[in-house]
């Protein structure tokens, strides 16, 4: 289950705050032991068009200081993939 909602309403609300957040961390949804951190790529209509994202294993991400970098680095590469398809 994608954790988003049980109904379309509850759906949307949380579609709506992922993309005030830019950024998404889940740990051990899909794999235990491993960490994923993904934001949206937007198209010139500010359409979500696809994502960039990070897997790392997540004992090697308890230090707060890399698991911010790695989520700095993750909305700059999305940041710019979308500025530049905007651009396009």
């Amino acid at each position: 289950m994608s954790g988003l909602g049980d109904d379309w309403e509850t759906f949307k609300r949380s579609v709506r705050e992922l993309r005030k957040h830019r950024v998404l961390a889940t740990k051990g949804e899909l794999d235990p032991g491993l960490m994923g951190i993904s934001a949206p790529v937007f198209d010139a209509e500010d359409i979500v068009i696809g994502s960039i994202g990070l897997v790392v294993s997540a004992p090697d991400f308890i230090d707060q200081d890399r698991f911010d970098a790695a989520k700095a680095a993750v909305d700059l590469a999305s940041r710019t993939v979308s500025e530049r398809l905007k651009a396009a």
